[in-house]
């Protein structure tokens, strides 16, 4: 069913009188939305193209909720400053119900659909003085089945094990099968693309998935496969010099990874400065071109999603995991690996430490993460490989 905007005459319910087209009480959302609230989200808070047009997806579905209801029942569409808890009451109805004009839509996007537009009404009020409701309508119960999200790691039983089995060339084919970790490593061999940059696509990607699993990037904020989209890492994020680059007093040879995460940078502006250990500084000097420059992608791959993702399946494939395993996983095996060997640092590493007044102004990190990652925890055996690629490159650094 297509959007159509409905032409009625606004009225005023408490007084009973036409309101003037210049008067915004008097607009639909989607003219509000079209002449003020776009530009507010885009200029004044930065919103991504991305999430703008979500915020229009869920109009459309909105003025088609009413162009059904006024075709039903002849009921005309709301003015802002008309729509109440029980219009979102009936749109969320609408959206979630399998029935002869309903969506059979699943209870998130049915939220997210229903914050959408009380986030307009909201700033409508907020930034606009338009006289909203501000209808508030609790959230539908989001139910989410059980589910392992993140990759098996070795144990340190196991990776004691594993050393023994090296040094005396025993069999380790049993222990390597539990090392998902490594195994995804290893079968990003199968890579072919992006074709045309440093190193090649194998080490290309080998390499986003040590940043992944070690730092717990999310996706496009390490390999940014749309345009202008999320910031991409560049190479200005790659901090060489032995202290942070914001003059904290942590020191660190082999150096630092500087950025703000997507998703925090409102509430947490400050940068995350995460210190390399050997395997990451290892595989981003490998990757970087001697012509790179400081705002060249640390990852310049092409913006095509379709070739991103069907790559990221053949490397599932050919490691004999689950073909459903999504890319931000990897950002929860971290997590849950990190913490595994030193509880708190997975939580400080991907960012979502608390935001108390004594985290926001004393508390200081970067020497706690220099010393968990100069203690090396294990990481798989299979990222060895990096050091034996161009061992007189290497051995220079370490």
């Amino acid at each position: 069913m297509s959007a159509v905007n409905l032409k009625v005459v606004h009225y005023d319910d408490h007084v009973n009188q036409a309101i003037p087209e210049s008067d915004p009480n008097g607009w639909e959302l989607q003219q509000a939305f079209d002449d003020l609230i776009e530009p507010y989200l885009r200029e004044e808070l930065g919103r991504k193209p991305s999430t703008i047009g979500d915020y229009r997806t869920h109009l459309r579905k909105w003025e088609e909720y009413w162009h059904m209801r006024h075709r039903l029942d002849g009921m005309p569409y709301p003015v802002m400053s008309s729509v109440t808890v029980s219009d979102l009451r009936d749109f969320r109805k609408y959206l979630a119900t399998g029935t002869e004009h309903g969506l059979n839509l699943s209870n998130r996007t049915v939220n997210k659909h229903v914050t959408s537009i009380q986030t307009i009404l909201r700033i409508a009020f907020d930034e606009f003085e338009i006289d909203t409701n501000l209808p508030k309508l609790r959230p539908l119960p989001e139910v989410k089945a059980a589910q392992r999200v993140y990759l098996r790691f070795h144990l340190p039983d196991e990776v004691e094990a594993l050393e023994s089995c090296i040094r005396s060339d025993q069999p380790i084919a049993e222990l390597q099968q539990c090392d998902e970790l490594g195994r995804l490593y290893k079968a990003a061999a199968c890579a072919d693309w992006p074709r045309n940059v440093e190193a090649g696509p194998v080490w290309q990607w080998r390499t986003a998935i040590v940043i992944w699993l070690l730092y717990g990037l999310r996706t496009q904020e390490a390999v940014s496969y749309r345009a202008d989209d999320v910031p991409p890492l560049t190479w200005r994020n790659i901090v060489l010099s032995k202290t942070p680059p914001d003059g904290g007093h942590a020191r660190n040879d082999l150096g630092w990874l500087s950025y703000v995460p997507e998703k925090q940078k409102r509430l947490k502006p400050e940068p995350l400065n995460l210190p390399l250990n050997m395997a990451a500084r290892a595989h981003l000097d490998l990757i970087r071109s001697t012509e790179a420059k400081p705002t060249d992608r640390v990852f310049p791959w092409p913006h095509d999603s379709n070739r991103f993702y069907d790559t990221w399946r053949r490397i599932l494939s050919a490691a004999g995991l689950n073909p459903e395993y999504q890319i931000k996983n990897l950002r929860k095996t971290c997590s849950t690996w990190l913490n595994f060997h030193e509880r708190g640092i997975g939580d400080i590493v991907t960012g979502h430490t608390s935001r108390s007044v004594g985290d926001a102004h004393y508390t200081n990190y970067e020497n706690q993460l220099v010393q968990f990652f100069a203690s090396d925890p294990p990481t798989p055996h299979a990222w060895l490989a990096v050091f034996d690629l161009q061992p007189t490159r290497q051995r220079r650094l370490f």
